[in-house]
């Protein structure tokens, strides 16, 4: 078992376990060997989960595919093929992002469609442990994810993408005042309300950005 699927079963656990409105949201709580049979049944290198807002849909990946999971009967809903994690959905869980061999990949979950963001990377699958590296801005519209390889200013850098068409918008950092992370990005977290991002690094250090006018805050 990897250290990745662990802490992503961890955050599971104490958001199913210790989260009465989620549990009560979700139709009943999930116990922990409910939990463990759903990572047994996709042991796979690299494997990450996600939990829908409303709690109603769980996606786990594994072997080759990402499973929607109905957390009222904890019964298998839909099979997305050849995708991986990391896994995010919007924030009216209409959407899931996932990663791919060749790019980030949104699937709406009310429709057959799906969007490819357009010279997107795959961020960083089972090199690094845990964390969040595709999020959501605002009501979903737009989409940010970090690239893997160093933007012509020489810097680690986030890509800001249309979730509806799949193209690039802009990025982060956005100046060439502001300094960006001279390491791979790691890990990310978004403060919905507070327009705040914060972006971690292999170069040690946390930045913490404003989304709108995408200017960095502080090191």
């Amino acid at each position: 078992v990897t250290r990745e699927k662990m802490d992503s079963l961890a955050l599971l656990i104490s958001r199913f376990l210790f989260d009465e409105e989620l549990c009560a949201q979700a139709g009943r709580s999930i116990s922990l060997v409910e939990l463990m049979r759903l990572y047994d049944e996709h042991d796979d290198e690299g494997g990450a989960a996600a939990l829908s807002p409303t709690g109603g849909v769980l996606a786990t990946s594994g072997r080759g595919a990402v499973t929607l999971w109905d957390t009222s009967e904890w019964q298998p809903i839909r099979r997305l093929p050849d995708v991986h994690g990391p896994l995010a959905f919007s924030p009216d869980g209409r959407i899931l992002a996932t990663g791919s061999h060749e790019r980030v990949v949104l699937w709406s979950l009310d429709e057959e469609r799906r969007t490819v963001l357009h010279d997107s990377a795959v961020p960083l699958q089972g090199i690094f442990p845990g964390g969040t590296r595709v999020v959501f801005l605002g009501d979903g519209d737009t989409v940010l994810a970090p690239h893997v390889e160093k933007s012509e200013r020489g810097v680690f850098y986030l890509g800001i993408w249309d979730a509806g068409s799949g193209a690039e918008l802009g990025m982060l950092p956005d100046s060439p005042a502001d300094k960006g992370h001279s390491g791979m990005i790691t890990s990310l977290a978004y403060d919905r309300e507070g327009g705040l991002l914060s972006s971690s690094s292999w170069d040690h250090s946390v930045r913490v950005w404003e989304v709108e006018p995408r200017r960095l805050m502080r090191t």
